[in-house]
């Protein structure tokens, strides 16, 4: 960092202390992290250039799951205020040269250099570091920049490796990384770095050789300018050591030429007489014979030409990892090419995981990936950049593109991958620990899988299911996977016995059955436990086995006594637990509880999680070492009582501070505590908190005093947390306790009933309401029944009540209504200003419903985007006002034709909806959703949404929402080409069906009409393509049934025009009569311009007048919008595909 440059204070959450040095990408800080409690180390990346950025990250990742005593620990990377950071371990010492020598000057003496003391100290030193290095390679990581800064030992004499910076993961070639750059500092450069050649884990040995030598003679081996320097590594043999010791051997062997001729880490410090401490995994792959076919059955799929994903599910410690590295070494053999991102535990940078695959393939193709991307429309390559920086080292900056607002990286991903596989390459791609990653790389994959047929890949995800939240997105993404018939599902399950005893006969031969079945019965076939127990049972064949009890006490007893407290703390816990509430529970300090967390985190045993910036966590690697652990831990009594106070300090779960209390009898400490903390919560606008004190005060209440005070505040803190059936419950709860109290919030027991999705409970309750009530219950229900919400405003003159009747007579089919909505919209916006953002909402709900009826959809989707964009502090909005207003600018996009947006919008919706458990803005977030996804060709992922629909509404009564399925699902008929039987739902449904109640509500009507159109016209053109002529004209209920929609269907007027037109054998009169149409300026639909565009370019087609500009113009138009081409055009786009082959053959 430039000494003019002056630190900041704060970089995202954590307080610079101060400034620790920087080299040359990145400048690092001594800093306190507010959350973890104590000190650390903060390196700041100094460039946003691609490929800074690409060896940052890949800095991080490459060690950041890593836990070695030698290895710098790294904690978190983050992304805030357009910078990108990690912190790590704040290590207070020397480097190596300053402890080996006792101080930074060079030493050259050799009686000094041969000191016996100093020579221990450089052993001690070089132990420790091979140590680190035989960890670090034997997890396929080479460091790249061993020297004597990148080497540090603490105050209390141990050493960490550090600046990952140019590490390199060991991946085959071709599959990723780089191999032709010279990389390091040239005075320890291995003779392979010199040439930019493939470095291996040897080439870490050789710079350990170069050190060596130059504290065992006082400078290093070879010395002049760079090139020269390294130009001697290659060809010139190491100088004599001024004396023998020791080390000297290994230094010479360290320094030979050839890597071959090296030894490894290992065997360095068997060179030296040095126990190796560092313990290699036992594990063995065995069995998993289903699962591999599977995956080898989907890999032929793929090479066939089909894309497919396969989704690998299991709790910790099943082998999902183990299962596909072996399926990946028989995939290369067969010809696949494989490429892998894993999205690793406290990094908190947007796309991690599927950016590194990304970029791997990037670097991999790197010049065809270039001339793929300029194939690429200009809006379609900004969002693929955009998303994934580094493609953009691959083209000029001038040829980045623009950000069209439309454009999504899932299409430009689509079809790069699609144009790599299609030279005859086989990819297999996999994304480990999908759990751990961020809504952008659910939504990116999402939409790479939907649509049509996905890129001709194999994606492969794995999944750490106890990880999982129901309702969450990744939740949510991966029942989307499931509902495509591209997608297979493994689910990995415990060893069965068969399994174990092969398992066993690998360590063991032969492996007695007795033994195989009492290793199956303690550890319930989890591998890792199995692994653990033959482990044992290797130190000592001839004795009794073990238990597994006393397997997981042998390897805690190893570990301190300050790793068993934080184990038993999370035992007796039974889940997860703060920092700050284990630091208060164990009695431990930042520093020792931080040190018992790193051989934690080594055994597999415990790991540090953090959830974004707001909270740290200690989990448990596995349940059943933590039910073995809870089994033998003493004076748990006391344990209890530690807990329960660190819950109660920290603002801990309910559910935990009872436990604990209950546990030892003392449940009037939870009493005192839920009411005290549940009026702190409340005060502090902590509701999901203030909730979950008040049922626990509820719950353990002896007195009956102040029960109506809690019942009320939880009401209120249950609808401000949009738990809404819980809410109404809470209020009939309140009726038994206090009926006037109850009978005041009747109008919100209705309106929450309303939210709940719950119909049949609000018409039970909505009688004789407070009249304050019926305002908000109007407007609530102008989605749901409208003749209701009429009743409610009739004879209300106040302003906030003639925003409802404006939704109201928007519903109708009249001009003279949207008159009177137009005068009350002008009267409001003339008479009422600075109402709150309350008002806002209202009012542009209202005039959005005015826009849209009017034929303004564009216009509408520009007010509401302007005013969701104003309301800054949406938390602050009513819960429904603001799912209504979103519900609204879903419409309108689908009104304009925005398909894309309106999907994207809609998925946001449901997935809150969903988290937020409100059934009824589900079921309308569901149905938009899958009229979006059905308009872009999707029928098999709409069918989830219609489904999930379905489950959302209440069976009674008939609703709105009931009628907008039904057409829906007419709307997946005629996505199948099936007309007549659309057709025939169409009728039934507006005479006898759930329509017939709401016939005269302009959206429904205008809807079926559309379905009714779009049936004629794909009967229309079926006959036509089949028999070659126009033979069938629309009857006279669809002409009134268009006739009377609004805003006027000029698109539906001209179609059936045109149809008649045809039939009748005029041509140029149904040619002029879609021209007319398509240049009146009314239709701003591009699926509407797009169907229209279609029919006139067969009409030319048909005329011998061309047409090609025409369907390709529409063509353009869908692919801007994520629309597919529309079913009932389908025989048209087959017309210019045959056109197409024909002139290929004719070339």
């Amino acid at each position: 960092m430039s000494s003019s440059t002056k630190a900041p204070t704060e970089i995202g959450r954590y307080t610079v202390l101060g400034e620790l040095g920087g080299g040359g990408m990145g400048d690092v800080y001594r800093v306190e992290d507010p959350i973890t409690r104590r000190e650390l180390a903060l390196k700041v990346l100094k460039f946003t250039y691609p490929r800074a950025l690409h060896y940052f990250k890949r800095e991080f990742r490459a060690v950041a799951s890593l836990s070695h005593p030698n290895l710098v620990a790294l904690y978190d990377l983050h992304f805030d205020d357009e910078q990108y950071f990690y912190t790590m371990e704040l290590i207070e010492g020397c480097d190596l040269y300053v402890f080996v020598n006792g101080h930074n000057r060079v030493v050259t003496d050799v009686s000094m250099l041969y000191n016996p003391a100093r020579l221990d100290r450089l052993k001690r030193v070089l132990v420790q570091l091979l140590r680190g290095l035989a960890f670090l390679h034997d997890h396929k990581r080479v460091h790249r920049d061993i020297k004597p800064s990148n080497i540090l030992v603490d105050n209390e004499h141990r050493v960490r490796l550090v600046d990952f910076g140019i590490v390199k993961e060991l991946i085959p070639a071709g599959e990723g990384q780089s191999l032709s750059q010279v990389f390091g500092t040239s005075t320890y450069f291995s003779p392979e770095q010199s040439k930019g050649s493939d470095v291996g884990p040897k080439a870490d040995l050789y710079s350990v050789g170069v050190l060596l030598f130059e504290l065992l003679s006082g400078k290093p081996p070879f010395t002049g300018a760079s090139a020269d320097v390294a130009l001697k590594h290659r060809t010139d043999p190491p100088p004599a050591l001024p004396q023998t010791s020791e080390l000297s051997e290994l230094c010479y062997a360290l320094l030979r030429k050839d890597p071959a001729d090296r030894p490894t880490a290992r065997e360095a410090l068997a060179m030296i007489r040095v126990d190796d401490i560092v313990q290699t995994s036992s594990f063995e792959f065995i069995g998993r014979v289903h699962e591999r076919r599977v995956l080898h059955e989907t890999l032929t799929e793929v090479a066939d030409g089909a894309g497919r994903v396969v989704v690998v599910e299991g709790q910790s410690g099943l082998g999902k990892t183990a299962l596909l590295e072996r399926f990946a070494t028989s995939a290369r053999l067969l010809g696949a090419t494989v490429f892998s991102g894993t999205c690793v535990q406290r990094d908190h940078v947007p796309m991690r995981g599927l950016d590194t695959l990304v970029e791997r393939l990037a670097e991999a193709y790197r010049r065809e990936t270039a001339q793929i991307m300029r194939r690429f429309d200009l809006g379609e390559r900004a969002a693929l950049i955009d998303a994934f920086g580094f493609l953009g080292e691959l083209l000029p900056e001038e040829e980045h593109g623009v950000d069209d607002g439309r454009s999504t990286p899932a299409s430009g991903l689509h079809r790069w991958l699609s144009a790599l596989a299609s030279k005859n390459r086989v990819l297999l791609l996999v994304i480990e620990h999908l759990h751990l990653a961020d809504e952008s790389v659910c939504d990116v994959l999402e939409n790479l899988l939907s649509g049509g047929s996905p890129p001709p890949v194999m994606l492969v995800l794995t999944v750490q299911t106890e990880r999982l939240e129901h309702g969450g997105r990744l939740h949510d993404f991966l029942e989307f996977v499931y509902t495509r018939k591209q997608s297979r599902r493994i689910e990995l399950l415990p060893f069965s016995q068969t399994e174990t005893r092969h398992y066993l006969a690998v360590h063991m031969q032969p492996p007695p059955l007795w033994l195989a079945e009492y290793i199956q019965r303690e550890t319930a076939g989890n591998p890792l436990l199995v692994s653990a127990m033959i482990d044992a049972l290797k130190d000592d064949l001839d004795a009794e086995p073990p238990s597994l009890e006393q397997t997981i006490a042998r390897q805690l007893e190893s570990l301190g006594d300050d790793a068993k407290s934080v184990v038993t703390a999370l035992a007796v816990n039974g889940e997860p637990l703060t920092v700050a509430t284990m630091q208060d529970a164990t009695g431990l300090d930042a520093k020792p509880l931080y040190e018992a967390l790193r051989s934690l985190s080594a055994e597999d045993v415990a790991d540090l999680t953090t959830a974004g910036d707001e909270q740290a966590f200690i989990v448990g690697a596995h349940e059943p070492m933590m039910a073995v652990v809870r089994k033998q831990t003493e004076a748990i009594d006391r344990w209890h009582e530690k807990l329960a106070i660190a819950h109660q300090k920290n603002r801990g779960p309910a559910r935990s501070i009872r436990m604990h209390w209950s546990a030892i009898g003392r449940d009037s400490e939870t009493e005192a505590y839920a009411r005290a903390e549940a009026k702190r919560a409340r005060v502090d606008g902590k509701h999901p908190r203030a909730v979950e004190m008040i049922e626990l005060a509820i719950a353990t209440t002896v007195e009956t005093d102040n029960l109506s005070d809690l019942w009320g505040d939880l009401v209120d803190s249950l609808a401000r947390c949009g738990q809404h059936a819980q809410a109404a419950a809470a209020i009939g709860s309140l009726e038994i306790i206090d009926g006037e109290r109850a009978y005041s919030l009747r109008g919100r027991r209705c309106q929450f009933h309303l939210l709940a999705g719950q119909l049949a409970e609000y018409e039970m309750h909505a009688v004789d309401l407070p009249s304050g009530a019926h305002v908000p219950l109007a407007s609530s229900l102008v989605d749901f029944l409208p003749n209701k919400a009429h009743e409610l405003t009739k004879g209300n003159r106040e302003a906030w009540s003639q925003l409802v009747v404006v939704q109201l007579l928007a519903q109708s089919n009249t001009d003279g209504d949207y008159r009177e909505a137009e005068r009350i919209l002008t009267w409001c916006a003339d008479n009422i200003s600075d109402e709150g953002p309350e008002w806002a909402g209202q009012f542009v709900l209202a005039e959005a419903a005015y826009l849209r009826a009017i034929g303004h959809a564009n216009e509408a989707v520009d007010r509401l985007q302007a005013v969701l964009d104003e309301i800054e502090d949406k938390a602050s909005l009513d819960t429904l006002l603001l799912a209504r207003l979103r519900l609204s600018f879903g419409c309108a996009l689908l009104d304009s034709g925005h398909i894309g947006a309106a999907r994207r919008e809609m998925g946001h919706l449901l997935r809150q909806a969903r988290r937020q458990k409100l059934p009824s803005i589900r079921a309308l977030a569901s149905i938009l959703q899958g009229r979006a996804v059905l308009s872009g060709g999707d029928e098999r992922v709409a069918n989830s949404f219609v489904e999930e629909a379905g489950k959302s509404l209440p069976a009674t009564p008939p609703s709105i929402p009931h009628a907008r399925l039904s057409l829906v699902r007419i709307q997946q008929r005629l996505l199948m080409h099936d007309w007549q039987t659309a057709d025939h739902m169409l009728n039934a449904l507006s005479v006898n069906g759930t329509l017939a109640a709401f016939a005269d509500i302009r959206e429904l009507r205008k809807e079926r009409s559309l379905l009714a159109l779009q049936a004629f016209l794909g009967q229309f053109l079926a006959d036509w393509h089949e028999t070659g002529s126009f033979n069938r004209v629309p009857d006279d209920d669809l002409v009134r049934l268009v006739a009377s929609v609004r805003p006027r269907a000029t698109e539906g007027l001209a179609i059936l025009s045109t149809a008649v037109a045809l039939v009748q054998d005029r041509s140029q009169d149904a040619l002029d009569d879609l021209s007319s149409a398509l240049n009146s300026g009314e239709i701003e639909n591009g699926l509407v311009r797009a169907r229209l565009l279609g029919l006139r370019s067969l009409i030319r087609y048909h005329l011998g007048r061309g047409g090609r500009k025409d369907w390709y113009t529409a063509i353009d138009i869908l692919r801007g919008i994520d629309a597919a081409v529309p079913p009932e055009i389908h025989c048209i786009e087959s017309v210019w595909a045959a056109r197409e082959e024909d002139a290929g053959l004719s070339t």
